[in-house]
């Protein structure tokens, strides 16, 4: 039976006006390492609920770019045998999104702990091996 994003592209057609200026959520996999995606190309790291947020860089992701290619993707249908361990929330929404777009969403998720910045107190001194342990980065 396909999975149809239909609650997702309905939410997505009303969110997509505004949509520009929220950040969006990426999983990989669903419910772990998530990859905040915000409008000036900045990004945070967490893994799950734990309190733990590596800040990435500011214009490290095209934003506007993104937003609109997991839209699409969000847009489309697929089997739940095609199902990936990848998630998406648009902005606006709670729906979490099934995708078929793991290589992608890896390569934004290297990308943005390349980039990630240095913690910004002596609190967030661990957050960055947390998050690098749990999300498999090297």
């Amino acid at each position: 039976m396909p999975l149809v994003a239909g609650l997702a592209l309905f939410t997505t057609a009303g969110a997509s006006e505004g949509a520009g200026s929220r950040p969006f959520d990426l999983f990989m996999p669903p419910g772990e390492c998530r990859l905040t995606l915000f409008p000036d190309g900045s990004a945070n790291l967490h893994y799950g609920v734990a309190p733990w947020v590596v800040r990435v860089a500011p214009q490290t992701f095209d934003f506007t770019q993104q937003l609109h290619r997991f839209e699409q993707l969000a847009r489309q249908s697929m089997n739940a045998s095609d199902a990936t361990d990848v998630s998406l929330v648009l902005p606006d929404t709670s729906v979490e999104t099934r995708l078929q777009d793991a290589a992608h969403v890896r390569q934004l998720l290297v990308r943005a702990w390349q980039a990630h910045l240095p913690p910004a107190n002596e609190f967030e001194q661990g957050y960055p091996d947390l998050i690098r342990q749990a999300c498999g980065f090297d």
